[in-house]
């Protein structure tokens, strides 16, 4: 099968996953309590969750800029919020082609013209947060856990512990030269893999800007909790700060299985289920999906502005799909 029809097949797949789940979510709605719910919404509540929200995406591009710094590049802060913007732009609105990742990977690789610094940092970036994610997952777990002894709790203990070792071997990965020159040894790894490993030598020898990320990721996803959590306000509803956070971490993690558009409709319906196990209505917990979707929508937009402002720049040479493609493709095909 040609490569380009399997992946029109796989979008396909995924378009249909995102449809039935969205159908099933909607379909259990009182439509009527659904607009009584998005009708008595905090509009200054809201305000805040969108300036918190610009705030946590600067947040991320400085932990970008302290990964790129580890092999001297040094590109301006403002840039690279630019960047993030207009990859969460290709992200929201270009989901079937090269996505916000690629996108800020080429970018960088416009600058220095080195596939693997372009690629490596934005990687580490991703993994790094999401071990992260867990284990702070883990940590609100134990404190729901201890309040209620539920099982959505269990489930965040046991993705929690599954990152918390994650972080620990990662921790021995970075820092542990033989253990690289070890997983290298192997002839039945991919050398693409190798090559990412053979990388994080290079990480492992500036522990302070390691520490640093660690620290900005911890900030990123305490201030995510923060302002959803505010948002969940907006709607009417509270539970337990900790058990907001382990829903949060749980429907980040099942969104990111590859089976919807962006975790559409796959992380809005974990996120639903899960919190009304702690007394948040369904209709509620809808209006807080929505309103997330559209806040991150409404602030993709901006990328689109920052795109188009820029265009006659990005046409020297131009982010072109292939290009960003291959980029993609150097560690993970």
């Amino acid at each position: 099968m040609p490569k380009s029809l399997k992946k029109k097949i796989v979008f396909y797949i995924k378009v249909v996953v995102t449809l039935a789940f969205c159908g099933i979510i909607f379909a259990k709605a009182d439509w009527a309590g659904l607009w009584a719910a998005i009708r008595n919404v905090n509009r200054a509540m809201i305000a805040v969750v969108v300036v918190c929200m610009l705030l946590n995406i600067v947040i991320s591009a400085k932990k970008w800029q302290i990964l790129l710094s580890i092999h001297r590049m040094d590109v301006h802060l403002s840039d690279l919020t630019k960047y993030y913007l207009t990859g969460l732009f290709f992200s929201n609105f270009l989901p079937s082609t090269i996505g916000g990742d690629g996108y800020r990977m080429y970018k960088i690789f416009n600058i220095n013209r080195s596939k693997t610094e372009a690629v490596v940092p934005v990687v580490v970036e991703r993994l790094s947060g999401m071990v992260i994610l867990l284990f702070l997952g883990f940590l609100a777990a134990i404190v729901s856990f201890r309040l209620y002894g539920d099982k959505v709790s269990e489930a965040g203990l046991l993705f929690g512990l599954c990152g918390t070792v994650a972080a620990i071997l990662v921790t021995g990965l970075v820092f542990n030269r033989r253990i690289q020159l070890w997983i290298e040894s192997f002839s039945f790894i991919p050398a693409r893999v190798k090559n990412f490993v053979g990388y994080l030598d290079g990480f492992g020898r500036n522990r302070l800007q390691l520490l640093q990320c660690a620290v900005i990721s911890i900030l990123f996803y305490l201030f995510l909790f923060a302002y959803r959590y505010v948002l969940l306000y907006a709607v009417g509803e509270t539970c337990s700060f900790s058990s907001f956070a382990v829903v949060t971490m749980l429907s980040t993690v099942i969104a990111s299985l590859p089976i919807s558009i962006n975790g559409i409709g796959l992380m809005d319906g974990s996120f639903i289920y899960l919190i009304s196990s702690y007394g948040v209505g369904y209709e509620a917990a809808i209006t807080f999906m929505l309103l997330q979707r559209a806040l991150t929508t409404a602030i993709s937009l901006v990328g689109g502005l920052i795109y188009l402002k820029n265009k006659e720049v990005l046409k020297a040479p131009g982010p072109r799909d292939e290009e960003i493609r291959q980029l993609k493709e150097t560690f993970f095909q």
